[in-house]
């Protein structure tokens, strides 16, 4: 009886590893997606309103997934206890779980923000979130691949485990 509880946890651990592995993929996609609507939300608040930009920060985290929320509330907390805006920026974006390419753009946005005018601002916005598009679009489809190869890994892993350990 032992035994069979045993490999039925392996068995379970391995089938977890695989399924976190894939939800990760998963978390990235939101992610990307978020800052895709985020941008959007930037592009219309410096269009309609030019808001000062830690109210811009506040409006693009209204809704969003709680990493980017808290993302942003830090900015805004840090910004307001006089620390630069860009090395916040850099510093919290290193904290995503995001590839090299998708941090660079998202540092190019930070370097932007507060520092140009209104239309330069929002052209680059734009083209920052067309590049994220083209790389949330990447990231859907690895996720799907790879995300189904990690979920069979796992199990699959698991199963091999099992019957070695039986």
């Amino acid at each position: 009886m032992l035994k069979v509880i045993g490999g039925l946890l392996v068995l379970g651990g391995c089938c977890l590893c695989g399924f976190c592995a894939a939800d990760e993929l998963s978390k990235r996609v939101r992610l990307l997606e978020d800052w895709i609507q985020a941008i959007r939300v930037l592009e219309r608040e410096l269009a309609l309103f030019r808001s000062p930009l830690p109210q811009l920060l506040l409006q693009m985290a209204k809704g969003r997934e709680k990493r980017l929320v808290a993302f942003f509330d830090t900015c805004c907390a840090r910004m307001e206890t006089g620390a630069d805006f860009l090395d916040v920026w850099v510093e919290e974006l290193e904290t995503l779980p995001l590839d090299r390419q998708e941090k660079r753009l998202l540092c190019g946005l930070g370097q932007v923000l507060g520092r140009y005018d209104d239309r330069g601002q929002i052209q680059a916005a734009g083209h920052i979130r067309g590049e994220l598009e083209a790389c949330a679009v990447r990231a859907r489809q690895e996720n799907r691949g790879r995300g189904r190869v990690y979920r069979t890994l796992g199990a699959t892993a698991g199963g091999f485990l099992l019957l070695t350990l039986i």
